[in-house]
């Protein structure tokens, strides 16, 4: 079990006639010294009282946003427990079904300042998935989800704001799935045509909480090596109007030569997306506009009117 999958273990001591004393919770995330806690219901609505009856042993449980599981191992600690997986849960998940209302594509350029998630390498498998947002009032941070029109996992490590105003207002799920790279290139120049096409605004059947060893398809949807993306898209560059693209940005200080490095454009360009800054004395966390998150091009007019597009 990965740590994305949030999980809590509780061990249940070996001896004598359990009680609900006798039972520890283990943060999986930490290394701190267990401390008592009751977690056996009466009746066994856990089902480690089951597990217990039947000789098991040591009672470990798992839980995830909306399920829950209980495995029983004869192992002495979690730790053996998993590397062998020598036990049987007893309420193991095949996870849930759920439609995604809209499905959006985000990458580096995107986020403010630019920055990657921890899962941005992910390549879609079960133990190594993308990172996405969504609403976290939907979808618990560290939650697994399988996609699959695109036969691939993803973990819920970002926040989406407009995936959240979805889920409150309509009820509806909104994810926004990892796109680019760790980080920019000038040579990106179809990553943000690439999540303009890969948001198709088509409904998708998703399981949360999957189980393992369903089918993957490890094609990236972006391949930065190649600058090509799964669907036909077009090459952008920035043209520095922030009447053709802002994407607004605030809480970073510092000079415009500072800020405008941090988003891979020159002073100048910078300069003409914030004609309200005064460079003279620099942000102090304002508002500003970022840009397309389209690189520069060499040739390009800085007074162009009309975003560069190209084949």
């Amino acid at each position: 079990m990965g740590w994305w999958l949030s999980v809590a273990m509780t061990c249940a001591l070996v001896g004598g006639s359990p009680t609900p004393a006798d039972y520890w919770v283990h943060d999986a995330l930490s290394e701190h010294t267990p401390s008592p806690r009751s977690v056996i219901q009466d009746g066994g609505s856990d089902g480690c009282k089951e597990c217990l009856s039947q000789g098991a042993g040591n009672c470990y449980h798992a839980s995830w946003p909306g399920k829950s599981a209980d495995k029983c191992s004869r192992e002495a600690g979690r730790q053996r427990c998993e590397e062998t997986d020598h036990g049987v849960w007893c309420a193991p998940t095949n996870g849930t079904d759920i439609t995604l209302r809209q499905v959006t594509f985000y990458g580096y350029p995107d986020n403010c300042p630019p920055s990657a998630q921890p899962h941005s390498l992910g390549v879609g498998t079960y133990d190594d998935p993308i990172t996405m947002a969504a609403a976290p009032s939907a979808i618990a941070h560290g939650t697994l989800m399988y996609l699959r029109h695109w036969k691939k996992y993803f973990v819920m490590d970002d926040e989406c704001e407009e995936c959240e105003h979805d889920w409150k207002r309509h009820g509806v799920y909104h994810v926004d799935l990892w796109l680019g790279p760790d980080h920019m290139k000038p040579s990106y120049t179809r990553l943000v045509g690439c999540e303009d096409a890969m948001s198709d605004g088509e409904a998708r059947g998703a399981v949360l909480d999957p189980p393992s060893g369903l089918p993957v398809d490890t094609t990236p949807f972006y391949n930065p090596e190649t600058d090509t993306c799964m669907a036909p898209c077009e090459s952008c560059y920035e043209t520095c109007n922030p009447d053709v693209e802002c994407n607004e940005c605030d809480g970073i200080s510092g000079s415009c030569e500072k800020v405008a490095k941090i988003f891979s454009l020159t002073v100048e360009c910078f300069q003409r997306l914030n004609p309200h800054v005064d460079c003279g004395e620099g942000l102090k966390g304002q508002t500003f506009c970022q840009g397309s998150g389209c690189p520069l091009h060499e040739q390009m007019s800085i007074g162009s009117k009309d975003r560069h597009n190209v084949m």
